[in-house]
């Protein structure tokens, strides 16, 4: 395939961001966003500009919101692959890493054995050539408090919120693959969202962010026999996922957590498990180009139960549709 330019949004944080886990516990935060949050977002932001909605299959793919510290772009570390070491790194250290810069990444796709002899470019979870420059966030808790209302009493309840401070170099970022027409969509929806704020507690200023639109090359492999997955991923249909499975190494997430429309604000969307960001599949049987990459995934209702029937029923939408890079594993 050889280099391949990606469209990629660049989100600088301008406020706190606090991205809430499937469990909604405030007081631990995830460090990344998840590509089905933020397919959930572009929708509710769509849905107050009056919009149209696509469908839910959508005609183009986001990966998740991964880190970014200047023009360093970190990616998931496939989990079939094992960093090791010619200069006596402890593997424990090799074993935290998570994430690798582009630069690392294109060396993996093209089935290269990583040797560090460098332990300068190790940085806690992030394997990078400039790993010790990068700082992406700080956390702090902060506490807060809930007041719940009922007609005989007024009860305040503490709780505590974990936020994350991003650095001003630093940020999330996502790759864009789609149409000029749904590029502009993600846009409008992008300009909403940075006013209105992203992850919990938004109607009290945070997940606030600016953003730029720039390019990402690439260098792909020219023969492949894997997929790294780029974000959640929820396969089509059985026949599908049977073809990938094949040699898979993957993660699953739980995902669901409370619906945010009124009236159904304390309901529970129903849960379902997803491919991971760094997931590993096996090429599908069909792919006649295996070193081009892949937009593959469906979506789910995942409307509770309790709302069919309601007045004011709709649907409960999970994209799990995203990005794949082909890459070559012996």
């Amino acid at each position: 395939m050889g280099l391949r330019t990606f469209t990629i949004f660049k989100l600088y944080f301008e406020t706190p961001l606090h991205i809430a886990t499937p469990s909604a516990v405030y007081d631990r935060t995830e460090e990344f966003l998840h590509s089905d949050k933020m397919y959930a977002a572009f929708v509710a932001a769509w849905a107050m500009l009056g919009i149209p909605i696509p469908t839910p299959s959508f005609s183009f793919a986001i990966s998740s919101l991964f880190p970014f510290y200047e023009n360093s772009y970190l990616f998931p570390k496939p989990f079939s692959y094992q960093v090791n070491s010619t200069s006596g790194i402890a593997f424990k250290k090799l074993k935290k890493i998570k994430y690798v810069d582009s630069t690392y990444l294109q060396l993996i796709l093209q089935g290269q054995d990583l040797n560090l002899s460098d332990e300068n470019h190790i940085n806690d979870s992030i394997l990078s050539e400039r790993a010790k420059e990068i700082k992406l966030f700080e956390k702090h808790v902060v506490q807060r408090v809930k007041i719940e209302q009922t007609p005989n009493r007024r009860e305040t309840m503490p709780f505590y919120l974990e936020r994350l401070y991003f650095h001003e170099k630093a940020g999330l970022y996502f790759i864009f693959e789609g149409s000029p027409q749904d590029k502009e969509l993600v846009r409008t929806a992008l300009r909403l969202l940075s006013d209105e704020g992203i992850g919990t507690d938004r109607n009290v200023g945070n997940g606030f962010f600016t953003f730029e639109e720039t390019t990402l090359s690439i260098e792909l492999p020219q023969k492949a026999n894997r997929l790294l997955c780029l974000g959640m991923f929820l396969p089509e249909n059985q026949e599908q996922l049977q073809t990938m499975l094949e040699n898979a190494e993957y993660e699953l997430k739980l995902r669901g957590g409370y619906i945010s429309t009124p009236p159904f604000l304390s309901y529970r969307k129903r849960f379902i498990n997803m491919f991971s960001e760094g997931s590993v599949f096996s090429l599908p049987e069909h792919q006649t180009k295996p070193s081009e990459p892949l937009i593959l995934g469906g979506y789910v209702d995942l409307e509770p139960d309790i709302m069919k029937g309601h007045t004011e029923e709709h649907s409960i939408i999970r994209i799990g549709k995203t990005l794949f890079l082909p890459f070559y594993q012996s």
